[in-house]
């Protein structure tokens, strides 16, 4: 039997997408709570809405979150990680849309320390899977 290769890497990826994914709700979710009703009704330049913009990003932890737990327990299980392999891409989609949701709702633009930390680990976290996942189905297929 051949060992997982990748299961330390998406133990740690996968521990930190929880607590990043958790942060990230509940940081859209306290947003959600300080939309007022001109907020709602009001359009942004984009022509959305703040309470839509705090909907995406609450999805958005739930599916960290979600990508996080399923790398945790797959993480020795050869035969699952080609899914594995699929969150981490689809995570990689999902981290593209945010960040051009992000640059067209507020102009965002990298400022300071916290903002590049969150870019970087917005797309350092999804590679680190995906080769987690690869060396699995890289050990799977030299069964």
């Amino acid at each position: 039997m051949t060992s997982a290769a990748g299961k330390q890497i998406l133990f740690v990826v996968g521990i930190s997408y929880i607590i990043f994914g958790g942060l990230g709700f509940l940081g859209a979710f306290l947003g959600m709570g300080s939309v007022t009703t001109w907020d709602i009704i009001s359009p942004m330049a984009s022509g959305m809405s703040w309470a839509h913009f705090n909907a995406i990003l609450l999805i958005a932890g739930l599916f960290h979150i979600f990508t996080g737990i399923t790398g945790v327990i797959n993480r020795a299980r050869l035969e699952k990680a080609s899914m594995l392999r699929i969150l981490g891409g689809t995570d990689i989609a999902l981290a593209i849309f945010i960040v051009m949701l992000n640059m067209a709702v507020s102009a965002y633009a990298p400022r300071n320390l916290a903002s590049i930390f969150i870019l970087i680990i917005r797309f350092v976290l999804p590679v680190l899977y995906i080769i987690g996942a690869q060396k699995n189905l890289a050990a799977n297929a030299s069964q």
